[in-house]
């Protein structure tokens, strides 16, 4: 089986490297990064994309990223994978483009007759994550409080997210690029040990998926 993991290089080095190989790129040829946080105050794993590849993504670039981000959670093993789309606000404003981005989105995936995947939005950080807020504010949804991964409408965002829950909300985090005919280690180059070994391990565990 074959990882590849970034180390000390740096970003734009490892992007162009993998770029240049496009054999290495899966069937739809789109990567994105996913932050994989354990959090000691939720429940389960909390995914994060993109926080470190795709800057400012359209709404086909998050529409795949959603994709991706469900064969991934197919892989580790799911029985259900909701997604929040992160915005401000809870409702669609024209002064707000990513809540106007998470209401067409919203509305793609919700044609689907898929029961395993649900997509919904704007929603705010604190209804994703708590059911008690979304009660107190009104805000009714089925993934309140329970979702597995925020899409966030550009780098900045999820940069930000990242450092906060690892630096102040105490959180361990594995990284991976999804997208690739192989698992892509891809931690930043001041990542602790201990999350590098997370994110090799996090890699390991899809190994199912490119074996077959």
């Amino acid at each position: 089986m074959t990882v590849l993991m970034k180390g000390k290089m740096k970003a734009t080095s490892m992007i162009s490297f993998i770029l240049s190989n496009k054999n290495f790129i899966d069937q739809y040829g789109f990567l994105n990064h996913v932050a994989c946080f354990s959090i000691p105050n939720y429940h389960k794993t909390l995914m994060i994309s993109d926080v470190a590849y795709n800057v400012a993504p359209t709404i086909e670039e998050k529409k795949q990223i959603i994709k991706n981000l469900t064969t991934f959670s197919n892989t580790l093993g799911y029985d259900k994978f909701n997604v929040g789309l992160l915005s401000a606000v809870e409702y669609a404003s024209k002064k707000i483009p990513s809540s106007i981005d998470a209401e067409k989105l919203k509305n793609i995936f919700n044609r689907t007759s898929d029961v395993y995947v649900k997509v919904d939005g704007p929603i705010l950080f604190d209804y994703a994550i708590s059911k008690k807020r979304a009660i107190e504010k009104n805000y009714t949804s089925s993934i309140a409080g329970d979702v597995d991964a925020l899409i966030v409408s550009n780098i900045d965002v999820g940069s930000a997210l990242l450092k906060s829950l690892t630096h102040f909300g105490n959180a361990s985090v594995s990284s991976l690029l999804l997208g690739a005919k192989f698992p892509i280690v891809f931690t930043s180059r001041a990542e602790s040990k201990q999350n590098k070994l997370n994110s090799l391990l996090l890699a390991l565990k899809t190994q199912n998926k490119f074996n077959h």
